[in-house]
C-alpha cells in the first residue's frame, strides 16, 4: 500500500524551485510543475508513474529520477537538452528502442537502466554507440545482459565516451 501524495498539487506558488524530492509515494502522473521551469533536479523515484509527460518546460533539467516506476518507454525530453543523469532503473522498458530519444540529447552521460526488460539484444551496441556524452551505463538485471557475450567489451569499443 502506497502512502503520501497520490498527485502534485498546491504548488503553483513556488516558481524559483531548482530541486524538489517527491519520492516514495503513490504519484501516477507528472503535473502540476510545469511552472516550475528553472528545475535541475527533479526525484520522482518510487511511485506509481507510468507515462514521462509534462516534462518539456524543464529546458534545465540536469538530474531526473524516475527509477521503481512502471515506465515502458522513454518519452517527453526533446526539451531537456542539458540533462545527465537519468535513472530509469526499476521500471518495465522491454525494448531499447524505446529509449531512442536519449540519443537526441547531447549531455546525457549517465544512464541507468538497471532492472527492467530490456530483452531485444541485437539494438543494444548501436544504442549505446548514438549516445555522444555516455560515461556510465548500468544494465545489471535485464534479459539482453545475459544474451551478449563480453557485452562490456562491445559497448565500450562501440563508444568512446563509456568507461563503465
Amino acid at each position: 500500500m502506497w502512502q503520501g501524495f497520490e498527485k502534485i498539487e498546491n504548488l503553483e506558488a513556488y516558481h524559483k524551485v531548482k530541486s524538489i524530492w517527491l519520492e516514495c509515494n503513490g504519484i501516477k502522473q507528472i503535473s502540476g510543475l510545469d511552472h516550475m521551469t528553472g528545475m535541475r533536479c527533479l526525484y520522482l523515484h518510487q511511485n506509481k508513474i507510468s507515462k514521462m509527460e509534462n516534462l518539456l518546460t524543464f529546458r534545465k533539467l540536469a538530474i531526473l529520477n524516475l527509477s521503481h516506476n512502471q515506465i515502458r518507454v522513454v518519452e517527453g525530453l526533446e526539451n531537456c537538452l542539458e540533462l545527465q543523469t537519468l535513472d530509469l532503473s526499476h521500471n518495465a522498458i522491454e525494448n531499447i528502442t524505446d529509449c531512442n530519444q536519449l540519443t537526441t540529447l547531447p549531455k546525457v552521460a549517465h544512464l541507468d537502466l538497471k532492472s527492467n526488460k530490456i530483452n531485444d539484444k541485437e539494438n543494444i551496441v548501436p544504442f549505446v554507440s548514438a549516445l555522444k556524452s555516455i560515461c556510465s551505463l548500468y544494465l545489471l538485471n535485464n534479459p539482453c545482459v545475459r544474451l551478449i557475450s563480453s557485452l562490456r567489451r562491445q559497448l565500450v569499443l562501440a563508444s568512446p565516451t563509456l568507461s563503465y
